[in-house]
């Protein structure tokens, strides 16, 4: 099972749906407006392995020890005390669970949001960590954005 946190209008919940179409994959987002895209997507695409799910500020809505990856893919930067967001995250992955994270590059690039919007340099990294992550993998291979794959140190609580 997979959570994609911030699903946006679910280009990555519909892929990961195609790629893994025997799991489940739950499309989390605050906003209404696009859990209506990613209901259409579901529609047209007949994926009936997608679960739209209407997040809060705090909290995604995942179940709860049943998560094999938390995808974040450019949501990273919005969420508030981080910290305690991914702290209470790690409830949701399976023990061997990862948490994935696609987060643009820091500093000013042609994409995304404006550079004072981004996070500097190891802020994101110091966070995780603190947050009771370890680094499993870090990807650099693409020009505007990270990936990183992350796994609680301890067992979830």
């Amino acid at each position: 099972m997979i959570g994609d946190l911030g699903c946006g209008p679910g280009v990555f919940a519909l892929a990961f749906a195609r790629a893994c179409p025997q799991g489940i994959v739950y499309a989390s987002d605050i906003e209404p407006a696009q859990l209506d895209r990613v209901r259409e997507r579901i529609h047209a695409e007949g994926a009936a392995n997608v679960v739209p799910v209407l997040a809060s500020p705090d909290d995604p809505h995942f179940p709860p020890g049943r998560l094999d990856v938390v995808f974040v893919a450019d949501t990273y930067h919005h969420l508030e005390d981080r910290i305690a967001y991914f702290r209470r995250l790690r409830s949701v992955l399976k023990p061997g669970g990862r948490l994935a994270v696609l987060e643009y590059k820091p500093g000013k690039i042609p994409v995304g949001p404006p550079a004072d919007h981004k996070l500097p340099a190891g802020v994101m990294q110091a966070e995780i960590e603190e947050a009771g992550y370890v680094q499993v993998e870090k990807f650099d291979v693409h020009l505007w954005h990270d990936f990183e794959v992350w796994r609680p140190v301890e067992p979830r609580d």
